[in-house]
Protein backbone atom coordinates (compact mmCIF):
# COMPACT_ATOMS: atom_id res chain seq x y z
CA UNK A 1 0.00 0.00 0.00
CA UNK A 2 1.51 3.40 -0.97
CA UNK A 3 2.45 5.72 1.87
CA UNK A 4 4.10 9.06 2.63
CA UNK A 5 4.95 11.14 5.70
CA UNK A 6 3.91 14.61 6.84
CA UNK A 7 2.84 16.50 9.92
CA UNK A 8 -0.87 15.60 10.03
CA UNK A 9 -3.08 18.69 10.03
CA UNK A 10 -6.70 19.20 9.04
CA UNK A 11 -5.78 21.09 5.88
CA UNK A 12 -3.39 18.45 4.48
CA UNK A 13 -5.69 15.55 5.43
CA UNK A 14 -8.44 17.26 3.40
CA UNK A 15 -6.20 18.10 0.46
CA UNK A 16 -4.32 14.79 0.20
CA UNK A 17 -5.15 12.63 -2.84
CA UNK A 18 -4.49 8.85 -2.84
CA UNK A 19 -1.35 7.83 -4.71
CA UNK A 20 -1.78 5.97 -8.02
CA UNK A 21 -5.50 5.61 -7.36
CA UNK A 22 -4.83 3.17 -4.50
CA UNK A 23 -5.57 3.28 -0.75
CA UNK A 24 -2.77 5.33 0.78
CA UNK A 25 -1.35 5.68 4.30
CA UNK A 26 -0.42 9.21 5.38
CA UNK A 27 2.00 8.78 8.33
CA UNK A 28 2.39 11.46 10.98
CA UNK A 29 5.95 12.67 11.56
CA UNK A 30 5.24 13.53 15.20
CA UNK A 31 3.88 10.28 16.68
CA UNK A 32 5.29 6.99 15.42
CA UNK A 33 2.42 4.71 14.41
CA UNK A 34 -0.16 7.51 14.08
CA UNK A 35 -1.56 7.81 10.54
CA UNK A 36 -4.50 8.60 8.31
CA UNK A 37 -5.69 6.02 5.78
CA UNK A 38 -7.22 7.50 2.61
CA UNK A 39 -9.41 5.22 0.47
CA UNK A 40 -8.70 4.72 -3.24
CA UNK A 41 -11.53 7.06 -4.24
CA UNK A 42 -10.60 9.62 -1.58
CA UNK A 43 -14.05 9.56 -0.01
CA UNK A 44 -13.05 7.91 3.29
CA UNK A 45 -10.26 9.23 5.54
CA UNK A 46 -9.75 7.47 8.86
CA UNK A 47 -7.20 7.94 11.65
CA UNK A 48 -5.40 4.78 12.80
CA UNK A 49 -2.68 3.86 15.25
CA UNK A 50 -0.33 0.97 14.49
CA UNK A 51 1.43 -0.71 17.40
CA UNK A 52 3.08 -3.95 18.50
CA UNK A 53 1.92 -5.73 21.66
CA UNK A 54 5.03 -6.16 23.84
CA UNK A 55 3.89 -9.39 25.45
CA UNK A 56 3.04 -11.27 22.24
CA UNK A 57 4.76 -9.29 19.49
CA UNK A 58 1.45 -9.08 17.62
CA UNK A 59 1.10 -6.06 15.28
CA UNK A 60 -2.28 -4.36 15.53
CA UNK A 61 -4.07 -1.49 13.79
CA UNK A 62 -6.43 0.46 16.01
CA UNK A 63 -9.08 2.68 14.42
CA UNK A 64 -9.21 6.03 16.22
CA UNK A 65 -11.99 7.63 14.19
CA UNK A 66 -13.13 8.84 10.81
CA UNK A 67 -12.03 12.31 9.77
CA UNK A 68 -15.05 14.58 9.99
CA UNK A 69 -16.31 12.90 13.15
CA UNK A 70 -12.98 13.66 14.82
CA UNK A 71 -10.45 16.29 13.75
CA UNK A 72 -6.71 15.85 13.57
CA UNK A 73 -6.00 17.29 17.02
CA UNK A 74 -8.58 15.03 18.68
CA UNK A 75 -7.17 12.00 16.85
CA UNK A 76 -3.60 12.92 17.87
CA UNK A 77 -4.64 13.26 21.51
CA UNK A 78 -6.22 9.80 21.45
CA UNK A 79 -3.15 8.37 19.71
CA UNK A 80 -0.92 9.68 22.51
CA UNK A 81 -3.07 7.91 25.11
CA UNK A 82 -2.92 4.66 23.16
CA UNK A 83 0.85 5.06 22.76
CA UNK A 84 1.25 5.49 26.52
CA UNK A 85 -0.74 2.34 27.24
CA UNK A 86 1.33 0.34 24.76
CA UNK A 87 4.57 1.59 26.34
CA UNK A 88 3.35 0.23 29.68
CA UNK A 89 2.87 -3.21 28.10
CA UNK A 90 -0.87 -2.99 27.50
CA UNK A 91 -3.00 -3.94 24.50
CA UNK A 92 -5.57 -1.15 23.94
CA UNK A 93 -7.61 -3.30 21.58
CA UNK A 94 -8.10 -6.11 24.12
CA UNK A 95 -11.28 -4.47 25.37
CA UNK A 96 -12.56 -4.33 21.79
CA UNK A 97 -11.76 -8.04 21.41
CA UNK A 98 -13.83 -8.82 24.48
CA UNK A 99 -16.73 -6.77 23.10
CA UNK A 100 -16.51 -8.57 19.76
CA UNK A 101 -16.54 -11.93 21.51
CA UNK A 102 -19.89 -10.97 22.98
CA UNK A 103 -21.48 -10.18 19.60
CA UNK A 104 -24.47 -12.25 18.62
CA UNK A 105 -25.28 -13.14 15.02
CA UNK A 106 -27.86 -10.35 14.69
CA UNK A 107 -25.34 -7.68 15.73
CA UNK A 108 -22.55 -9.07 13.55
CA UNK A 109 -24.96 -9.38 10.60
CA UNK A 110 -25.84 -5.67 10.87
CA UNK A 111 -22.13 -4.77 10.80
CA UNK A 112 -21.61 -7.11 7.82
CA UNK A 113 -24.43 -5.52 5.82
CA UNK A 114 -23.40 -1.95 6.56
CA UNK A 115 -19.63 -2.26 6.20
CA UNK A 116 -19.37 -4.81 3.41
CA UNK A 117 -22.48 -5.75 1.46
CA UNK A 118 -24.02 -2.27 1.10
CA UNK A 119 -20.62 -0.82 0.20
CA UNK A 120 -19.31 -3.42 -2.24
CA UNK A 121 -22.29 -5.19 -3.80
CA UNK A 122 -24.86 -4.03 -6.29
CA UNK A 123 -28.10 -2.72 -4.72
CA UNK A 124 -30.14 -5.72 -5.89
CA UNK A 125 -27.59 -8.16 -4.45
CA UNK A 126 -27.54 -6.22 -1.18
CA UNK A 127 -31.34 -6.37 -1.05
CA UNK A 128 -31.21 -10.14 -1.62
CA UNK A 129 -28.78 -10.56 1.29
CA UNK A 130 -30.94 -8.40 3.55
CA UNK A 131 -34.02 -10.45 2.63
CA UNK A 132 -32.31 -13.80 3.25
CA UNK A 133 -31.10 -12.55 6.62
CA UNK A 134 -34.54 -11.30 7.61
CA UNK A 135 -36.42 -14.42 6.45
CA UNK A 136 -34.02 -17.22 7.31
CA UNK A 137 -30.71 -16.46 9.03
CA UNK A 138 -31.75 -14.09 11.82
CA UNK A 139 -34.89 -15.97 12.92
CA UNK A 140 -32.83 -19.15 13.30
CA UNK A 141 -29.47 -17.82 14.54
CA UNK A 142 -29.89 -14.15 15.42
CA UNK A 143 -29.91 -14.51 19.21
CA UNK A 144 -26.90 -16.89 19.33
CA UNK A 145 -23.41 -15.62 20.14
CA UNK A 146 -21.10 -15.92 17.15
CA UNK A 147 -18.87 -18.42 18.99
CA UNK A 148 -21.91 -20.46 20.04
CA UNK A 149 -23.19 -21.28 16.54
CA UNK A 150 -22.63 -24.96 15.74
CA UNK A 151 -22.96 -27.16 12.68
CA UNK A 152 -26.26 -28.56 13.89
CA UNK A 153 -27.70 -25.02 14.07
CA UNK A 154 -26.71 -24.38 10.46
CA UNK A 155 -28.08 -27.76 9.37
CA UNK A 156 -31.39 -26.94 11.06
CA UNK A 157 -31.46 -23.56 9.27
CA UNK A 158 -30.73 -25.23 5.95
CA UNK A 159 -33.61 -27.70 6.39
CA UNK A 160 -36.06 -24.90 7.23
CA UNK A 161 -35.02 -22.95 4.13
CA UNK A 162 -35.51 -26.09 2.03
CA UNK A 163 -39.12 -26.72 3.13
CA UNK A 164 -41.34 -27.17 0.10
CA UNK A 165 -38.52 -28.42 -2.11
CA UNK A 166 -36.69 -25.08 -2.27
CA UNK A 167 -33.28 -26.70 -2.70
CA UNK A 168 -31.81 -23.72 -4.52
CA UNK A 169 -32.95 -21.28 -1.82
CA UNK A 170 -31.49 -23.46 0.92
CA UNK A 171 -28.16 -23.66 -0.90
CA UNK A 172 -28.12 -19.89 -1.46
CA UNK A 173 -28.75 -19.28 2.24
CA UNK A 174 -25.86 -21.58 3.09
CA UNK A 175 -23.53 -19.76 0.67
CA UNK A 176 -24.50 -16.37 2.10
CA UNK A 177 -23.99 -17.60 5.66
CA UNK A 178 -20.55 -18.98 4.77
CA UNK A 179 -19.57 -15.65 3.20
CA UNK A 180 -20.80 -13.86 6.33
CA UNK A 181 -18.70 -16.01 8.68
CA UNK A 182 -15.60 -15.66 6.49
CA UNK A 183 -15.91 -11.86 6.52
CA UNK A 184 -16.42 -11.79 10.29
CA UNK A 185 -13.35 -13.97 10.81
CA UNK A 186 -11.20 -11.79 8.53
CA UNK A 187 -12.38 -8.66 10.29
CA UNK A 188 -11.89 -10.15 13.77
CA UNK A 189 -15.56 -10.00 14.73
CA UNK A 190 -15.31 -13.61 15.86
CA UNK A 191 -12.71 -16.22 16.68
CA UNK A 192 -15.08 -19.02 15.77
CA UNK A 193 -14.61 -21.28 12.76
CA UNK A 194 -16.81 -20.99 9.69
CA UNK A 195 -19.48 -23.51 10.65
CA UNK A 196 -21.22 -23.16 7.27
CA UNK A 197 -18.16 -24.17 5.28
CA UNK A 198 -17.98 -27.65 3.81
CA UNK A 199 -21.61 -28.57 4.52
CA UNK A 200 -23.40 -30.64 1.90
CA UNK A 201 -25.70 -28.81 -0.49
CA UNK A 202 -29.08 -30.05 -1.68
CA UNK A 203 -29.16 -31.33 -5.27
CA UNK A 204 -30.46 -28.80 -7.76
CA UNK A 205 -32.15 -29.58 -11.05
CA UNK A 206 -31.23 -26.76 -13.41
CA UNK A 207 -34.13 -25.62 -15.60
CA UNK A 208 -33.42 -26.01 -19.30
CA UNK A 209 -36.11 -24.68 -21.62
CA UNK A 210 -35.24 -23.84 -25.21
CA UNK A 211 -37.57 -22.84 -28.02
CA UNK A 212 -37.97 -25.34 -30.84
CA UNK A 213 -38.26 -24.41 -34.52
CA UNK A 214 -42.04 -24.76 -34.36
CA UNK A 215 -42.20 -22.61 -31.23
CA UNK A 216 -40.17 -19.86 -32.89
CA UNK A 217 -42.68 -19.97 -35.75
CA UNK A 218 -45.68 -19.65 -33.41
CA UNK A 219 -44.06 -16.82 -31.47
CA UNK A 220 -43.20 -15.02 -34.71
CA UNK A 221 -46.81 -15.21 -35.91
CA UNK A 222 -48.14 -13.91 -32.60
CA UNK A 223 -45.70 -10.99 -32.59
CA UNK A 224 -46.69 -10.00 -36.13
CA UNK A 225 -50.38 -10.10 -35.20
CA UNK A 226 -49.69 -8.17 -32.00
CA UNK A 227 -48.20 -5.29 -34.02
CA UNK A 228 -51.79 -4.18 -34.64
CA UNK A 229 -52.85 -3.92 -31.00
CA UNK A 230 -49.97 -4.13 -28.52
CA UNK A 231 -47.48 -1.57 -27.20
CA UNK A 232 -44.80 -1.05 -29.84
CA UNK A 233 -42.03 -0.53 -27.30
CA UNK A 234 -42.85 -3.80 -25.53
CA UNK A 235 -42.94 -5.67 -28.82
CA UNK A 236 -39.63 -4.17 -29.89
CA UNK A 237 -38.10 -5.16 -26.54
CA UNK A 238 -39.26 -8.77 -26.98
CA UNK A 239 -37.73 -8.89 -30.44
CA UNK A 240 -34.46 -7.47 -29.13
CA UNK A 241 -34.37 -10.07 -26.34
CA UNK A 242 -34.82 -12.83 -28.93
CA UNK A 243 -32.13 -11.55 -31.28
CA UNK A 244 -29.48 -10.44 -28.77
CA UNK A 245 -29.77 -12.98 -25.96
CA UNK A 246 -29.42 -10.03 -23.57
CA UNK A 247 -30.82 -9.94 -20.06
CA UNK A 248 -34.23 -8.30 -19.61
CA UNK A 249 -33.02 -5.19 -17.80
CA UNK A 250 -30.10 -4.75 -20.19
CA UNK A 251 -32.68 -4.11 -22.90
CA UNK A 252 -35.52 -2.44 -21.00
CA UNK A 253 -33.24 0.07 -19.29
CA UNK A 254 -31.14 0.85 -22.36
CA UNK A 255 -30.73 4.55 -23.17
CA UNK A 256 -30.36 6.29 -26.50
CA UNK A 257 -26.99 7.76 -25.55
CA UNK A 258 -25.66 4.22 -25.07
CA UNK A 259 -26.33 3.43 -28.74
CA UNK A 260 -23.33 3.79 -31.06
CA UNK A 261 -24.85 3.79 -34.53
CA UNK A 262 -21.53 3.96 -36.37
CA UNK A 263 -20.06 0.95 -34.60
CA UNK A 264 -23.46 -0.76 -34.21
CA UNK A 265 -22.98 -1.27 -30.49
CA UNK A 266 -25.08 -0.87 -27.36
CA UNK A 267 -22.59 0.23 -24.69
CA UNK A 268 -23.87 -0.79 -21.26
CA UNK A 269 -22.06 1.16 -18.51
CA UNK A 270 -23.26 -1.40 -15.98
CA UNK A 271 -24.89 -4.83 -16.02
CA UNK A 272 -25.02 -7.92 -13.84
CA UNK A 273 -21.39 -8.58 -14.72
CA UNK A 274 -20.22 -4.98 -15.07
CA UNK A 275 -19.88 -2.81 -18.17
CA UNK A 276 -20.14 -4.56 -21.51
CA UNK A 277 -20.90 -4.01 -25.18
CA UNK A 278 -23.78 -5.68 -27.03
CA UNK A 279 -22.96 -6.14 -30.70
CA UNK A 280 -25.94 -5.17 -32.89
CA UNK A 281 -26.79 -6.45 -36.35
CA UNK A 282 -28.81 -4.96 -39.20
CA UNK A 283 -32.02 -6.57 -37.98
CA UNK A 284 -31.60 -5.17 -34.46
CA UNK A 285 -30.64 -1.71 -35.70
CA UNK A 286 -33.77 -1.73 -37.88
CA UNK A 287 -35.91 -2.50 -34.83
CA UNK A 288 -34.36 0.35 -32.85
CA UNK A 289 -34.55 2.85 -35.71
CA UNK A 290 -38.26 2.09 -36.13
CA UNK A 291 -39.00 3.39 -32.63
CA UNK A 292 -40.02 7.02 -32.05
CA UNK A 293 -37.73 9.07 -29.85
CA UNK A 294 -38.98 11.46 -27.17
CA UNK A 295 -36.47 14.20 -26.37
CA UNK A 296 -37.72 14.23 -22.78
CA UNK A 297 -37.18 10.47 -22.33
CA UNK A 298 -33.63 9.08 -22.33
CA UNK A 299 -34.84 5.46 -22.53
CA UNK A 300 -35.12 3.62 -25.84
CA UNK A 301 -38.12 1.59 -24.72
CA UNK A 302 -40.40 4.28 -23.34
CA UNK A 303 -42.88 3.77 -20.54
CA UNK A 304 -46.28 5.32 -19.95
CA UNK A 305 -44.74 7.70 -17.40
CA UNK A 306 -42.78 10.56 -18.97
CA UNK A 307 -39.05 10.10 -18.71
CA UNK A 308 -39.26 6.49 -17.53
CA UNK A 309 -38.62 3.11 -19.23
CA UNK A 310 -41.33 0.61 -20.07
CA UNK A 311 -42.63 -1.39 -17.11
CA UNK A 312 -45.12 -4.23 -17.00
CA UNK A 313 -43.17 -6.62 -19.19
CA UNK A 314 -44.17 -9.61 -17.05
CA UNK A 315 -47.90 -9.20 -17.76
CA UNK A 316 -47.23 -8.31 -21.39
CA UNK A 317 -45.14 -11.47 -21.89
CA UNK A 318 -47.83 -13.59 -20.22
CA UNK A 319 -50.32 -12.45 -22.87
CA UNK A 320 -47.91 -13.06 -25.74
CA UNK A 321 -46.74 -16.48 -24.60
CA UNK A 322 -50.31 -17.64 -23.93
CA UNK A 323 -51.35 -16.75 -27.48
CA UNK A 324 -48.31 -18.64 -28.78
CA UNK A 325 -48.99 -21.68 -26.60
CA UNK A 326 -45.75 -21.14 -24.67
CA UNK A 327 -47.15 -20.79 -21.15
CA UNK A 328 -44.06 -22.40 -19.55
CA UNK A 329 -41.55 -20.13 -21.32
CA UNK A 330 -40.07 -17.36 -19.17
CA UNK A 331 -38.52 -14.23 -20.64
CA UNK A 332 -35.12 -15.50 -19.51
CA UNK A 333 -35.66 -18.64 -21.58
CA UNK A 334 -35.30 -16.46 -24.69
CA UNK A 335 -31.71 -15.90 -23.56
CA UNK A 336 -31.20 -19.65 -23.07
CA UNK A 337 -32.71 -20.29 -26.50
CA UNK A 338 -30.34 -17.79 -28.12
CA UNK A 339 -27.41 -19.65 -26.58
CA UNK A 340 -28.84 -23.01 -27.67
CA UNK A 341 -29.06 -21.79 -31.28
CA UNK A 342 -25.46 -20.59 -31.06
CA UNK A 343 -24.29 -23.92 -29.63
CA UNK A 344 -26.29 -25.87 -32.19
CA UNK A 345 -24.69 -23.80 -34.94
CA UNK A 346 -21.23 -24.92 -33.90
CA UNK A 347 -20.09 -21.87 -31.94
CA UNK A 348 -17.51 -22.42 -29.21
CA UNK A 349 -18.36 -21.93 -25.55
CA UNK A 350 -16.00 -18.94 -25.19
CA UNK A 351 -17.75 -17.27 -28.15
CA UNK A 352 -21.17 -17.91 -26.64
CA UNK A 353 -20.01 -16.62 -23.25
CA UNK A 354 -18.73 -13.46 -24.92
CA UNK A 355 -22.06 -12.87 -26.67
CA UNK A 356 -24.03 -13.38 -23.45
CA UNK A 357 -21.74 -11.30 -21.26
CA UNK A 358 -20.69 -14.19 -19.03
CA UNK A 359 -17.62 -13.63 -16.86
CA UNK A 360 -17.30 -17.23 -15.65
CA UNK A 361 -16.67 -20.11 -18.04
CA UNK A 362 -18.81 -22.48 -15.96
CA UNK A 363 -21.85 -20.25 -16.57
CA UNK A 364 -21.65 -21.01 -20.29
CA UNK A 365 -20.82 -24.69 -19.74
CA UNK A 366 -24.54 -25.56 -19.46
CA UNK A 367 -24.80 -25.24 -23.25
CA UNK A 368 -21.91 -27.62 -23.97
CA UNK A 369 -24.21 -30.58 -24.62
CA UNK A 370 -26.13 -28.72 -27.37
CA UNK A 371 -25.15 -29.10 -30.42
CA UNK A 372 -15.53 -17.51 -36.66
CA UNK A 373 -14.67 -15.58 -36.31
CA UNK A 374 -14.46 -12.74 -33.86
CA UNK A 375 -17.41 -11.64 -31.78
CA UNK A 376 -19.26 -9.61 -34.41
CA UNK A 377 -19.30 -12.37 -37.01
CA UNK A 378 -20.48 -14.86 -34.38
CA UNK A 379 -23.25 -12.50 -33.30
CA UNK A 380 -24.29 -11.85 -36.91
CA UNK A 381 -24.73 -15.57 -37.55
CA UNK A 382 -27.03 -16.22 -34.60
CA UNK A 383 -29.12 -13.04 -34.75
CA UNK A 384 -29.51 -13.11 -38.52
CA UNK A 385 -30.56 -16.76 -38.41
CA UNK A 386 -33.26 -15.96 -35.83
CA UNK A 387 -34.29 -12.84 -37.76
CA UNK A 388 -34.69 -14.79 -40.99
CA UNK A 389 -36.69 -17.51 -39.31
CA UNK A 390 -39.02 -14.94 -37.76
CA UNK A 391 -39.02 -12.36 -40.55
CA UNK A 392 -37.82 -9.60 -38.21
CA UNK A 393 -36.23 -6.26 -38.87
CA UNK A 394 -38.67 -4.71 -41.32
CA UNK A 395 -37.67 -3.47 -44.76
CA UNK A 396 -34.81 -1.29 -43.54
CA UNK A 397 -32.06 -3.85 -43.46
CA UNK A 398 -34.34 -6.65 -42.30
CA UNK A 399 -34.79 -10.18 -43.68
CA UNK A 400 -37.42 -12.17 -45.48
CA UNK A 401 -38.85 -15.00 -43.43
CA UNK A 402 -37.24 -18.42 -43.95
CA UNK A 403 -38.75 -21.82 -43.17
CA UNK A 404 -35.35 -23.49 -42.88
CA UNK A 405 -34.31 -24.75 -39.41
CA UNK A 406 -32.47 -22.09 -37.43
CA UNK A 407 -29.43 -24.32 -36.90
CA UNK A 408 -29.23 -24.86 -40.67
CA UNK A 409 -29.36 -21.11 -41.32
CA UNK A 410 -26.56 -20.59 -38.80
CA UNK A 411 -24.41 -23.27 -40.42
CA UNK A 412 -24.94 -21.93 -43.94
CA UNK A 413 -24.53 -18.25 -43.06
Amino acid sequence: MPSCKTKLQDYNVVAFEPLNGKPTILWDTGIIGFCCKVSADGNNRSFLYKYRVKRTGRVRWMTIGRFGKVDTNQARSRARKVQAEVELGGDPMAAQDDAKAKLNVREAWAIYLENHIRLKRKPKTADDYERLGRLYILPALGSLKMEAVQHRDVARLQRKAQVGGRNRTANYVLSVLSSFFNWCIRNELTKAENVAEGMDRFPESRRERYLSEAEYDRLSAVLVEADKTENRFALAAIRMLILTGARKNEILKARWDWLDRDQMLLNLPDSKTGSRKIVLTQAEMAILESLPRDAANPFIFQGHVSGRPFVGMAKFWQRIRKRAGLEDVRLHDLRHSFAAVAAGGGMSLPQIGKLLGHTQAQTTQRYAHIGQSPERAAKERVSNALARRMGMGGNAGGFERSDAPVSEIVEND
